[in-house]
C-alpha cells in the first residue's frame, strides 16, 4: 500500500488529534457493532491492517486477543503504540505496506480494518483483500456509507453495503476456494458532534465480513 507522501501525511495529523481518553471511549462507543463482530469470532489473534489512533486494537486486546498493528507509516504506529499503552491495552507493531505482509499463512484468526477501503479504486480493494484472506478465514472491514454526510480526505468512495458486496463478490480468489461477503449497515454514533451529521445514531457506516469457503488452496492457473 503505496500511499502518497500527501495523504500519509493527512492521516497523520488527523490521527494526531486523537490522543485524549474521551475521544477514544466516543470512538469504540461510536463503532462498537464492528468491534463486537470482530470478537464474536472469538480470535485469540488478529492483525488490524491500517492502525491509525490504535483505539480498535487497544479494545480488543482487552479481551486476551493477540493483536499486531499493522501500518505502512512509522509515525501512525509509534502514535498507536503511544495510545495503546496510555490506555492500558497490548499489542504488537509491525510498519509494513499491505501489499507486502510479513507473515505466514493462516496465522491469524480474523483480520480487521476500519475506515480505509474507501480512499481505494477497485484494483487496490482486491490486492488488498487477496493478502488479508491469505493469513486468515474472516476478514471484518469498516467503511463510511453512502449516508456519511462529507468527505474527510476528498477522495472517499461512499457506497451502499449492497455496491460492496457487489464489487467485493466478483473478485476471484479461487486459490482460497473462494468467498463469502456479507455487507449491512449498522448504527453508528456521531462521536465527533459535527455540525453537518445533523442526527446523533444513523446508519453511517457499513460493516463487511469476508470468510473464506475452505482454508485449503485448490491447483491450477488463477484466471484474472
Amino acid at each position: 500500500m503505496n500511499l502518497p507522501a500527501r495523504l500519509r501525511g493527512s492521516w497523520r495529523d488527523f490521527y494526531s488529534q486523537s490522543t485524549r481518553f474521551k475521544v477514544f471511549a466516543l470512538d469504540v462507543t461510536g463503532h462498537i457493532y464492528y468491534i463486537l463482530s470482530i470478537l464474536a469470532r472469538l480470535p485469540k489473534s488478529a492483525l488490524e491492517v491500517g492502525s491509525g489512533t490504535g483505539f480498535h486494537s487497544c479494545f480488543i486486546s482487552y479481551f486476551g486477543v493477540n493483536v499486531v498493528a499493522l501500518d505502512i507509516d512509522r509515525e501512525v504506529i509509534e502514535l498507536s503504540r503511544r495510545n495503546i499503552k496510555r490506555f492500558g491495552g497490548k499489542a504488537s507493531f509491525v510498519v509494513a505496506s499491505a501489499f507486502n505482509l510479513p507473515f505466514k499463512d493462516e496465522c491469524f484468526d480474523v483480520c480487521f480494518s476500519q475506515g480505509l477501503l474507501e480512499h481505494f479504486d477497485d484494483n487496490f480493494v482486491c490486492r488488498f483483500l487477496e493478502g488479508l484472506i491469505r493469513l486468515g478465514r474472516s476478514i471484518t472491514l469498516s467503511v463510511p456509507s453512502n449516508y456519511y454526510p462529507l468527505k474527510e480526505f476528498g477522495d472517499e468512495r461512499l457506497l451502499a453495503p449492497t455496491s460492496w458486496s457487489e464489487l467485493i463478490s466478483k473478485f476471484n480468489l479461487l486459490p482460497y476456494g473462494g468467498i463469502n461477503v456479507r455487507a449491512r449497515y449498522y448504527l453508528s454514533l456521531n462521536v465527533l458532534g459535527r455540525k453537518s451529521i445533523p442526527k446523533l445514531i444513523g446508519p453511517y457506516h457499513v460493516i463487511i465480513n469476508v470468510y473464506r469457503r475452505s482454508s485449503k488452496r485448490k491447483t491450477g492457473t488463477r484466471k484474472n
